[in-house]
This record gives structure tokens, sequence and C-alpha cells, in this order.
């Protein structure tokens, strides 16, 4: 079995500690050590809300900062991340 992303994330929080990960169009920076911690606390609060191993959860949020922390607080737990594009529109009819 390969790598989990949960993993992954605690390995880089360690290695590249307070090295932005992340920076926004407005300036804030998530680095690889808050992606970590942020995501352990968004884990527990979705244990909290009943999201077990296995579940799916759609995340449907812009691309950016809490959409990692989400995604990776999501595979932490085992359960499977499902993006909506937040941009979708309804058909043409």
């Amino acid at each position: 079995m390969g790598t989990q992303i949960g993993d992954v994330a605690r390995q880089a929080a360690r290695r590249f500690g307070e090295t932005p990960l992340y920076v926004s169009p407005s300036g804030s920076v998530l680095t690889y050590a808050a992606l970590d911690r942020l995501s352990d606390t968004a884990a527990r609060r979705l244990v909290a809300r009943g999201v077990t191993t296995g579940d799916v959860v759609a995340l449907l949020l812009p691309s950016g900062a809490a959409y990692a922390v989400l995604y990776v607080a999501a595979a932490k737990i085992g359960a499977v991340t499902a993006g909506v594009n937040d941009r979708l529109s309804t058909p043409a009819s």
C-alpha cells in the first residue's frame, strides 16, 4: 500500500515547517506546519459530525487553502473526497 496523504502532510510539516505552501491572492499564507495542524483539527470536527472511514465528503469550495485543509483532513480519517466545481452552472436548455 502506498503512502497516505495524511502521512505526507505530517512528513512535509516536519521537513518544511513554516515554509509557505500556499499564498492566497490576498497575501495570506498557509505553511506546511499549519496545513498539518489545521487538518488535524478539521479531521476531529469531521469525526464529531459522524464522518467515518469510507464516507464520501463533498467539498463545495473554491480552490485554495481551505480546500487543501479539508481534503487532507478527510484523508486523515480515511474518508474519500469529491470535489464539486463551484463554478458549475445550470445547463442551457
